[in-house]
């Protein structure tokens, strides 16, 4: 009988030396997850630096706009010089083309060629395309601004957001 007792009592020693290395092992694995969620945060915040130093020196107001319209990060910093101000997260409609010199004719087909676009296809995006304009004299600002549009599509083809590129036409 003390022969069984001394065979339980290795047994559990080996239980929680075995339970010991488990918690040691997934101690260093956290440490390890740690250390690497770290590096990669800094890689990733490293990288939007350069995005942005991109952006900062280009001579271009560049910037995305969601389905709803507003204009969301990044945006370059000539963004500013053209409209005089920060338009993060301001709506491109009321921003941009409101001040346009388009009827409202011509409004209405290109808010509605845009919305019909967002959450659809590659196709949608060519049948919409024709209607944006390539430059517009901004009547507030007293400018001739070009634009170039580029779809920026999810991984299952649907538009998620708009690239906008803007520069001034100096003619």
């Amino acid at each position: 009988v003390s022969q069984s007792r001394y065979e339980k009592s290795g047994k559990v020693r080996e239980h929680i030396e075995a339970q010991r290395k488990f918690q040691e092992h997934l101690q260093e694995l956290n440490e390890s997850l740690d250390q690497r969620v770290k590096e990669q945060t800094k890689e990733l915040a490293e990288e939007k630096r350069q995005i942005q130093i991109l952006l900062d020196n280009m001579k271009q107001a560049v910037f995305r706009v969601g389905a709803d319209g507003k204009i969301v990060a990044p945006i370059s910093q000539h963004a500013q010089e053209i409209f005089g101000e920060n338009i993060l997260g301001k709506n491109v409609y009321q921003l941009v083309f409101d001040q346009a010199d388009l009827d409202h004719v011509r409004m209405d087909v290109l808010k509605d060629a845009l919305s019909m676009a967002y959450g659809e296809g590659s196709l949608q995006w060519m049948l919409a395309e024709p209607n944006f304009p390539a430059k517009l004299k901004l009547k507030e600002l007293n400018k001739i601004i070009k634009f170039a549009y580029e779809p920026l599509f999810h991984a299952n083809d649907e538009l998620i957001q708009v690239l906008f590129a803007l520069y001034r036409d100096w003619e």
